[in-house]
Order: structure tokens, then sequence, then C-alpha cells
């Protein structure tokens, strides 16, 4: 009820709504039913009375062959909503914070070979992984979390924007170790066979 006033919620304009129209104060308003306010009641302005005594003191009310009604004006995007879509995007951008992280887990897993070729065969990084989907999960359908991290229960399909710059992420990684190995190389040494590293731009320049 205190926020049935506020600008963000309701403005009251004359004539008609408009986002830049003056605001009506309370004691300014006429409601549909014409009925006399507290400025009419001020001026001594009856009910029975005003159409013919009345018309030209300024007050406006509307049904009056003179006036230009009130418009209640509500506010599609009011405070409460714009509430719930913050919460509701800062869940997605937190689904999109952890796939970007275990893709970047998963790409810093080896420092030269290929996931591919290395594979996933750490049981406590993958146990590690699946806890932290698993906690994004609770922390975005759980009511509890939902008050405690002020998130929301999202759709399926807001999972989704985080998912290509986590495969970007996967995909650059991958790119950068192919061509870091065919630019660097092994050389032999033809007497001893002792093979020394010869290191391409690349890899001094990427490589961590």
């Amino acid at each position: 009820a205190l926020l049935d006033d506020h600008h963000h919620q309701l403005a009251y304009c004359r004539g008609k709504c408009d986002y830049e129209c003056t605001r009506l104060k309370p004691h300014e308003r006429f409601n549909i039913t014409g009925e006399v306010t507290d400025v009419m009641e001020a001026k001594g302005v009856s009910k029975d009375g005003w159409e013919d005594s009345h018309t030209d003191d300024g007050l406006e009310v509307y049904g009056g062959k003179n006036s230009i009604r009130t418009c209640q004006c509500a506010n599609i995007a009011s405070r409460m909503v714009q509430k719930e879509a913050l919460y509701n995007a800062r869940t997605a951008f937190l689904v999109a914070i952890v796939f970007c992280q275990i893709a970047t887990i998963i790409a810093f897993k080896t420092r030269w070979l290929s996931v591919i070729q290395h594979g996933l065969g750490n049981p406590l990084l993958n146990v590690g992984l699946f806890a932290s989907v698993m906690a994004m999960a609770l922390a975005t359908y759980s009511p509890l979390l939902n008050s405690v991290f002020s998130t929301r229960p999202i759709r399926f399909y807001h999972w989704m924007p985080g998912l290509p710059w986590a495969c970007m992420i996967l995909v650059y990684d991958e790119v950068r170790k192919f061509f870091m190995r065919k630019t660097s190389s092994n050389v032999a040494d033809p007497v001893t066979g002792e093979r020394t590293r010869v290191i391409g731009w690349l890899e001094a320049n990427t490589h961590y």
C-alpha cells in the first residue's frame, strides 16, 4: 500500500498516459465516478451544483463538460517486476560463470597435450566438476537457497547463453595447443643422439 503512489508503480496523468506527463498529486486527482474531491470541498462546490455554477473556476472533474479525465497509468516494469528480472538475470549469469569455469578447468588440465588425447581420468576432478553443477542447481531451484542467495528457478533455455562461451574457451585452448605443438620441435643431435627442444613463437608467448 505504501508503494501505490510511488512513481515506479503508478502515475496519474491528466488527459492521457505519458511517461513525461506532469504527475498529479493525490488532491488533484478525480476518479471515474465524478465524486467530489477534497479540492472541490475546499472550494465549497457541492456534488449537485458544480456543473452549472462552477464550470469556470478551474475545477476539472471526470465526466463534466469542461473536464479532462485523470488517467491512472500503471508501470508495466514495476519495482517488483524489476527485482524479479534482476534475480533471474543474476541466476542466469551465475550459471554462465560456472559453465565457463568448468571449461577453463578442463582446458587448463593439460599444458601441452590435447584434452582429447589426455582424457578426463582424474576422479577427484570429475567429482569436483559434478559437485559444482549440483551446487549451482541447488542454488537455482532450492526455495531456501533462493531466499539466501537471491536467486530464482530459471527456465532451461536460460542455462544456454553461457554454453557458447564455455565451448569457445575449450576450442581456443585446443587450437592454441595444436599450433604450439606444430611450431615447436625437438631436434636430435646426430652424434650424441641428445634431443634439444626448439621453442616456437607460440609456445614462448602463450605457454604458462
